[in-house]
């Protein structure tokens, strides 16, 4: 007899909060990614006139990346709460509360959300950046 036949709902808890921790952790990371980006968006002059092409280059440069980060972390923290729900639904446990959570990424309006701030971050670097080649 293994764990789950011997104590399910045990074996439940260990799920939910296991699935509520990298809820949290993602969005920890996602404040942390807002702060940042929204640092740097204030260091990157908006005013070709009064700043220095190195600086902005630079900073546009580490905002675009940045964002690439940030899209991988909020893509695993997102497999990681997809498998703890996958491995809680597999539970035979009649009130159990993951069996029917799991939408798709593309109906879920919290990840897409999060991943459209990214996006307008990424187009906000990428266009500074173009500009500032430009000059």
């Amino acid at each position: 007899m293994n764990g789950e036949e011997a104590n399910p709902q045990a074996m439940l808890k260990i799920y939910v909060d296991l699935s509520n921790s990298e809820r949290q952790a993602i969005w920890a990371r996602t404040a942390a990614m807002l702060v940042a980006n929204s640092f740097i968006i204030n260091v990157i002059r908006i005013d070709p006139t009064k700043s220095e092409t190195c600086v902005n280059l630079l900073f546009s440069l580490a905002g675009i990346l940045i964002c690439a980060a940030w899209t991988l972390m909020t893509w695993e923290g997102w497999n990681v709460f997809e498998r703890y729900a996958q491995d809680a639904k597999a539970l035979k446990i009649p009130s159990n509360p993951l069996a029917s959570h799991l939408d798709p990424r593309s109906k879920d309006w919290i990840f897409l959300s999060i991943m459209s701030v990214i996006c307008i971050f990424a187009f906000m670097y990428l266009v500074l950046f173009v500009r500032v080649l430009a000059q």
